[in-house]
């Protein structure tokens, strides 16, 4: 399933391609992007701290085994020009990857005050809600375990 904004569209510049289901009604994988035609569309902003957005794009897989339907993976990138006063543009570029290679049937807890309501993580202070390194499978290199020590430290 292919969904594109309208021409008349002035904010909603996202494209999205859907893998779905129909018999599970479940969502294999889907994929987030803004192409450059959409870009050209959106007017640049030239106030100070305004970001203008140069490229998005996000693909999130799932995947159905057995019984389980979980997060299987995810791929973000983000680029933006940051206009800066007296200063250049600055242009800002954020990638983020994450895969699971195993599971846990163990149901994850949280308490409301740990929910992040906000639109941004920016500047949002480290918090480590469970040790997730130690229950997921995960192996952290040498260099990872000391940031993450160094992270406990500071909480």
């Amino acid at each position: 399933m292919s969904v594109s904004p309208l021409d008349k569209a002035k904010e909603a510049i996202d494209n999205f391609e859907i893998v779905y289901d129909p018999e599970k009604k479940l969502i294999i994988e889907f994929e987030i992007t803004v192409t450059s035609l959409n870009l050209d569309k959106v007017e640049e902003k030239a106030g100070n701290g305004d970001k203008n957005l140069t490229r998005s794009y996000v693909k999130v897989s799932y995947r159905l085994d057995g019984e389980n339907y979980y997060f299987l993976s995810s791929n973000e990138e983000v680029a933006y020009d940051l206009i800066a006063k007296d200063k250049p543009k600055k242009n800002v570029q954020v990638r983020n990857s994450f895969v699971t290679t195993e599971f846990t049937k163990q149901n994850f807890t949280y308490s409301d005050s740990d929910v992040f309501k906000e639109k941004s993580l920016f500047n949002k202070k480290n918090k480590i809600l469970t040790k997730y390194w130690d229950l997921s499978g995960f192996t952290a290199t040498e260099e990872e375990k000391a940031i993450i020590a160094s992270l406990e430290f500071k909480l």
